[in-house]
């Protein structure tokens, strides 16, 4: 393991922004993980992942008027005070008790019902309290990494000789966008593996996380931070990690759908054909750029034939500013890796075109079968 990547994972390794029981709730409050939702005066059933806490209340817990409606303000400072308004019902302030109250029967600390589209929750005790653990957390529980100036994106560059040519290229990319005026205003910027001991990312891209997968994914899991690897072992390892080339097991794939009766040397994505030559597959070739995209990268200073780590890392910050620009000015982590999961066909033009979605974590799961001389 390299000392840069040592020093992240140290720093990651750190507590978690995020109690186990905070988590567990977050979880609930944006996912609707675990619950089921209860809807109108008719009592349909729905599962609450249809219309979690954060689909009206928003990420943020303020609550923003849409359509008519004027969902609660849920964070615990305005929950925990009286309200009184003129001319509204007034309540006097939730506690504990009362909000486990509202949350599943929906009626407000004074009795009154709460509005219709408000639904009611079934979930286990545990989960309740898991829930409210959560909303006591969620005034202070900012993305790191993200102001109103800047988004700080870490960069894990490979461990070998293309790490410089991947860092110069990535700084080109991200100098021309900030010239150009940023994401909606915001500057990005990069922070390289060897120079994160203290500030925590917004998002991830890996070059490579070959030999360090489970610790690098665990940590992301662990610290909700999105992740975007170039290149991988297996497949991703929970919510927050995407893959942008097929791992060993759709190479694999690939090789037996070249030819079936090939058997993979194990723990690799090569094979010997009956002649004795090897057949090898390949995530990424230099022809899979298109002649746009080869353009730009020689207009940053890059080389079309440098290959999937060095060309590949690129796609994939570009695939991570695709989905800040689709995500909106009202970015968060958790919207970032939803708009991951919306990608259906996006052209980087750099590698085959890049298809998330909820259950599909990796976005090429194709690869190219070549077949070399010994």
């Amino acid at each position: 393991m390299s000392r840069a990547l040592a020093l992240l994972l140290a720093t990651l390794a750190l507590a978690p922004r995020l109690t186990e029981e905070e988590a567990r709730g977050k979880a609930i409050y944006i996912r609707g993980e675990r619950a089921t939702a209860v809807m109108g005066d008719e009592g349909v059933e729905v599962p609450a992942t249809v219309v979690p806490c954060a689909s009206c209340h928003g990420y943020d817990g303020r609550g923003r008027a849409e359509g008519g409606v004027r969902p609660s303000n849920l964070r615990w400072d305005v929950l925990t005070k009286p309200y009184e308004v003129p001319g509204e019902r007034q309540h006097p302030p939730y506690t504990r008790a009362t909000i486990k109250r509202a949350i599943t029967m929906g009626v407000d600390p004074a009795g009154n019902k709460l509005q219709t589209v408000m639904p009611r929750y079934r979930m286990a005790d545990a989960d309740l309290d898991d829930l409210l653990a959560y909303l006591e957390k969620l005034p202070s529980d900012a993305d790191p990494g993200l102001t109103a100036e800047a988004i700080r994106i870490g960069v894990l560059l490979p461990p070998n000789g293309r790490a410089a040519a991947t860092r110069a290229l990535l700084e080109a990319y991200v100098s021309r966008l900030n010239r150009g005026g940023g994401i909606f205003g915001r500057k990005l910027e990069l922070a390289f593996s060897a120079t994160i001991p203290a500030d925590e990312p917004f998002a991830l891209v890996a070059a490579s996380l070959i030999g360090v997968e489970e610790e690098v994914e665990t940590l992301a899991e662990r610290h909700q931070l999105p992740l975007l690897a170039t290149i991988a072992t297996g497949a991703p390892r929970g919510r927050y990690s995407f893959h942008l080339l097929a791992g060993l097991e759709d190479q694999v794939r690939a090789l037996r759908e070249f030819n079936p009766a090939l058997v993979p040397i194990p723990g690799t994505a090569t094979a010997k054909l009956a002649d004795g030559r090897l057949a090898m597959a390949i995530p990424a070739l230099p022809s899979d750029a298109a002649p746009p995209a080869i353009a730009e990268l020689r207009s940053l200073g890059g080389d079309p034939a440098a290959g999937p780590t060095v060309n590949g890392t690129l796609a994939s910050m570009k695939l991570i500013v695709e989905a800040l620009r689709r995500a909106g000015r009202d970015v968060s982590r958790e919207k970032l890796v939803e708009t991951l999961e919306g990608f259906h066909e996006v052209d980087t033009g750099l590698v085959p075109r890049v298809t998330f979605g909820p259950n599909r974590h990796t976005g090429v799961t194709t690869a190219h079968v070549v077949v070399i001389e010994e």
